[in-house]
C-alpha cells in the first residue's frame, strides 16, 4: 500500500513539474539581450479579405513580401536589403 501511495505522489509531483518546464523552456528559447535585432520580425501586414492578407516580414539581410491564406503561404516578393532602413534614410 505504501509502494502505491509513493507512485501516485510522484506521479503528481511530474504532472505538477510540466507547466513550470514548459514555462521555463519558452522563456529560455526567447531570450535576446536586450538591443538585440530580432531574426524575424512581422514589420507591417494588410488584410485583403476575411482571411487573406499581404505580411512584410524582416529577417537579418532581407526582407520577404509574403501572401497568407488559411491554406498556404506564397512569396511574392523579395529584397536584398530591408525596406524600412531604406526608407529611414540609414545604409
Amino acid at each position: 500500500m505504501a509502494s502505491t501511495a509513493w507512485s501516485f505522489l510522484m506521479l503528481l509531483l511530474v504532472l505538477a513539474l510540466i507547466p513550470g518546464v514548459l514555462w521555463l523552456l519558452k522563456r529560455v528559447q526567447t531570450f535576446r539581450p536586450p538591443g538585440a535585432p530580432r531574426e524575424l520580425e512581422v514589420t507591417a501586414q494588410v488584410a485583403l479579405g476575411a482571411r487573406e492578407r499581404v505580411v512584410l516580414v524582416r529577417m537579418a539581410d532581407r526582407t520577404l513580401v509574403l501572401g497568407v491564406t488559411p491554406q498556404q503561404v506564397t512569396l511574392l516578393a523579395e529584397q536584398a536589403s530591408p525596406v524600412f532602413q531604406r526608407e529611414r534614410g540609414t545604409p
